[in-house]
């Protein structure tokens, strides 16, 4: 056969290879499309997963921030009221269940009188102990009155905490100055509740330490002469 009559069947070779490697690439081409429509999809799954989760979240933060702005303003309002001294039971109730709703554990109640001063016969500082068995927590003083006698009174009826308004000097004025103390009152004050807290001391019963050598001093019985047996 001649070079010129094996020519178109070396062409049509030529061909079939070049469209098998056509199909070859297209039949790849479509695997890879099919691939990443599967991909596509199974991410857009999971970004609607997300979205739902993300949405659910935030519908729980927006109630919860709601129902943490209405706790807020209950204790806010509560704490207004106690703040002036003249909360009754039921307002300090509302004002603690709240603060240990929101997770409060360190909780101290301050006894108050809301007079600018405050006069000793109105700090009524027996309800210190009540307000400790009720509340179950710590009691202290929120003192405006004079002098250094409330703190005191209040740390021997076991207020654990006093609150007190200071200045450098009263003679700078102000509408504290009135009842505030200054500096060497105020270490006085410290001194004060520190001696108390001392004297309260323990429930013991017995001697103390420097007792032990007065012991033999105790008062007893003792006769001037030999009483005998039986003689009255």
């Amino acid at each position: 056969m001649s070079r010129r009559s094996r020519r178109p069947w070396s062409f049509r070779r030529r061909t079939v290879r070049s469209l098998e490697t056509v199909h070859r690439t297209v039949a790849e081409l479509e695997q890879r499309v099919a691939e990443q429509s599967e991909q596509r999809a199974l991410l857009l799954e999971v970004a609607g997963s997300l979205r739902a989760e993300a949405t659910a979240i935030s519908e729980s933060l927006a109630q919860l921030e709601t129902r943490l702005s209405e706790q807020i303003n209950e204790l806010e309002h509560s704490l207004a009221t106690a703040r002036d001294g003249s909360a009754s039971l039921d307002e300090i109730d509302t004002a603690v269940a709240t603060a240990r709703g929101a997770g409060c554990e360190a909780l101290v109640l301050l006894r108050c009188n809301s007079g600018y001063p405050a006069t000793p016969a109105e700090m009524d500082l027996a309800a210190i102990p009540v307000m400790r068995e009720r509340f179950g927590c710590h009691v202290g003083l929120s003192d405006h009155t004079l002098d250094t006698t409330a703190a005191v009174v209040a740390t021997a009826l076991g207020a654990v905490a006093i609150e007190k308004h200071v200045i450098l000097s009263r003679s700078a004025g102000g509408p504290d100055a009135e009842f505030s103390l200054e500096p060497a009152e105020l270490s006085e004050l410290i001194r004060s509740v520190e001696q108390a807290r001392q004297v309260l001391g323990t429930s013991r019963f017995g001697p103390s330490d420097r007792e032990q050598a007065s012991i033999v001093f105790r008062r007893s019985l003792r006769a001037a002469r030999a009483i005998a047996e039986g003689e009255h």
